[in-house]
């Protein structure tokens, strides 16, 4: 089965589906965003930047101020529907702009020619699945380390796959997988050394945010946890070839393994994950540790 590695983002496969006020409130609600400021709110989620006359068209009319803090919690957004309205014509035209490029790439990439294709990511909610389906019109499975409750609904709603390896349907609690009570640090462990995606050029070609210094300091230690993870594999298929037949590592002991991984984290261990970061401008954090 062919493969192929997809260069793609929430941003980048979000915008494109834009069609109406009503796409452009589930995207602003799709995630919690932490006080940074509505500016920025709208060039990570939208892609859009609104020039000075447009802002004080927004402060006279009391709409939303070009430099306050912006708190979005549980997807309420009550409070900026009447900004995100007044200015959703900039918005749409910025999603026309990009949906063609968008295309251009996915096209390439072999995707929307009608063939059985998949998503295979950590997961959860399958967000970039069910925006591929929308803007390919296509069937597209999704194959996860774990799916969400949004997640697990997708496949039933779209009728295609979105399978979750480890977990089914995780709702986040205490007594929940230690891979999805953890998702975090597994997200950290297991991501890309590339920059965000931040959209197509007119050429299909992904352009990314500007490289930051936090991608090459963290590149040394998570290949190194990854190459510890392969080698743990490679030993694993020995013992069973050459010593025990029978041995199964299945999912119920992976995720032990994951969760006496996590329960017990030295002082030393906890300073290696802080040196690993990730881009979370999307919910209005910057670099997270």
């Amino acid at each position: 089965m062919r493969s192929d590695y997809l260069l793609i983002s929430r941003r980048a496969v979000t915008v494109p589906c834009i069609r109406s006020v009503e796409d452009i409130f589930d995207i602003a609600a799709s995630n919690d965003f932490h006080g940074a400021s509505m500016a920025m709110f709208l060039n990570e989620r939208f892609g859009t930047v609104l020039d000075d006359v447009l802002w004080t068209e927004c402060a006279r009319a009391k709409l939303w101020p070009r430099h306050a803090p912006l708190m979005i919690s549980n997807g309420d957004i009550d409070h900026i529907r009447p900004f995100l309205r007044f200015i959703a014509p900039h918005i749409i035209r910025q999603a026309d702009i990009e949906r063609e490029s968008a295309l251009a790439y996915y096209h390439a990439q072999g995707l929307g020619a009608g063939e059985s294709a998949a998503v295979v990511d950590v997961g959860y909610g399958a967000t970039i699945q069910r925006h591929l389906i929308r803007l390919l019109d296509q069937k597209i499975h999704g194959l996860y380390m774990i799916t969400d409750k949004k997640g697990d609904a997708l496949g039933a709603a779209a009728n295609v796959i979105a399978s979750g390896c480890f977990v089914q349907g995780a709702e986040r609690n205490p007594s929940a997988s230690p891979l999805f009570v953890h998702s975090f640090l597994l997200e950290k462990m297991l991501s890309a050394d590339d920059e965000q995606v931040i959209r197509y050029n007119l050429s299909g070609q992904a352009e990314f945010r500007e490289r930051g210094d936090y991608i090459d300091s963290s590149q040394k230690v998570r290949h190194e946890l990854q190459q510890g993870a392969m080698a743990f594999l490679k030993d694993a298929v020995r013992f069973r070839d050459e010593m025990m037949e029978e041995l199964i590592i299945d999912t119920e002991k992976c995720e032990t393994l994951f969760s006496r991984f996590v329960s017990d984290i030295s002082d030393a261990e906890k300073r290696i994950f802080s040196s690993l970061a990730l881009d979370d401008y999307y919910c209005g954090r910057g670099i997270v540790e």
